[in-house]
């Protein structure tokens, strides 16, 4: 059939496209990697004010320090009031990009967003 239509077929091995689509995939998810650079100004100074404190170079975060908690949470206050909308993926990623590990990014994201949802709920009321 197509032959009359004066088109060639492609010929695909059934792995071709399977390739095709991880690789794909795998270009969109580095695309879609967020940064600090994509922060507004003022939470881009909260965030770094949060994650700057010191630590052994190359270590990788796995806990808090108060201190670093009441930090996150004027980041999480900043990002309610000024209505920086950031998804659990975008902080999960500011959060691997400043060397925290991946549990307690993911961990840290939720906390993120339960702030943020009890922070709607006390303002409504």
């Amino acid at each position: 059939m197509t032959w009359l239509l004066g088109l060639t077929p492609i010929t695909q091995t059934p792995g071709d496209r399977d390739e095709y689509m991880a690789e794909t995939n795998m270009s969109m998810k580095r695309k879609q990697s967020f940064s600090i650079k994509n922060l507004p100004r003022g939470a881009r100074k909260e965030f770094e004010i949060f994650s700057s404190t010191p630590r052994i170079w190359g270590e990788k975060i796995e806990f808090l320090h108060l201190r670093d908690w009441k930090k996150f949470y004027m980041f999480i206050r900043y990002c309610y009031r000024y209505r920086v909308n950031l998804s659990g993926e975008d902080v999960k990623d500011l959060l691997l990009e400043t060397n925290f590990e991946k549990e307690f990014a993911i961990y840290l994201s939720d906390i993120f967003h339960h702030g943020i949802n009890l922070l709607k709920v006390t303002k409504s009321n």
